[in-house]
């Protein structure tokens, strides 16, 4: 009686195919992902470091907040107080600035005027610009603005500070006139707070008064 059966070898050799042409599969596939991963990690490695680095990290300019000023009895006759309000990035908006402007408008009050404004503000800024929507919201309306933050692309609630006056019907200072940033003065000048949303320029300094 033979040692093999001739049966046996011929599934043995069929076997033997089939698992080498498998094994040369999986060589191949892993070649292909092992040369991505290099392409990746070594030859494009810094580009998308970059890259992460820009998606972990979220620089935003902020503006030194205003001095508090006192009397020579130490009552403070200048403060400063919160703002809560809803600005909105127009390049990041999902669709258009004017259906992200309807969509936040669905949450909170906003004014024809305001619609407006902030439409004819996107047509004359840069689009990574912010935009003020809307300022001095209530407490109830900036908690659902943040509640439908996930769903609203381009919208970032922001808590600023404004100028507050305990006495402004009984004292004043005059320190000089302030106004907007025009374009003609973001054109001239490169500072990069000229861009802060709601930020106001000292005019008397800016004509050299």
């Amino acid at each position: 009686m033979p040692l093999f059966d001739p049966k046996d070898q011929s599934r043995y050799a069929a076997f033997t195919r089939r698992t080498l042409m498998v094994s040369g599969g999986m060589t191949a596939v892993f070649a292909v992902l092992a040369g991505r991963l290099y392409q990746l990690e070594v030859l494009e490695g810094d580009q998308f470091k970059t890259r992460s680095e820009e998606n972990r990290v979220s620089e935003r300019l902020v503006a030194p907040p205003r001095g508090r000023i006192h009397d020579r009895f130490g009552i403070e006759l200048a403060n400063n107080r919160q703002n809560f309000r809803v600005l909105l990035i127009p390049e990041q908006a999902a669709s258009s600035v004017r259906v992200a402007v309807d969509e936040i408008g669905r949450l909170i009050y906003l004014s024809d005027r305001q619609r407006e404004h902030v439409l004819r503000e996107a047509n004359q800024n840069k689009p990574f610009v912010p935009l003020i929507v809307a300022e001095n919201l209530s407490w109830e309306d900036f908690s659902r603005l943040n509640l439908h933050v996930p769903y609203l692309g381009g919208v970032q609630p922001d808590v600023g500070q404004t100028r507050a006056y305990p006495f402004a019907q009984d004292l004043a200072h005059v320190l000089g006139y302030v106004g907007a940033v025009s374009s003609e003065e973001q054109a001239e000048d490169s500072d990069p707070l000229l861009t802060l949303p709601g930020f106001h320029w000292k005019a008397r300094h800016r004509k050299g008064l």
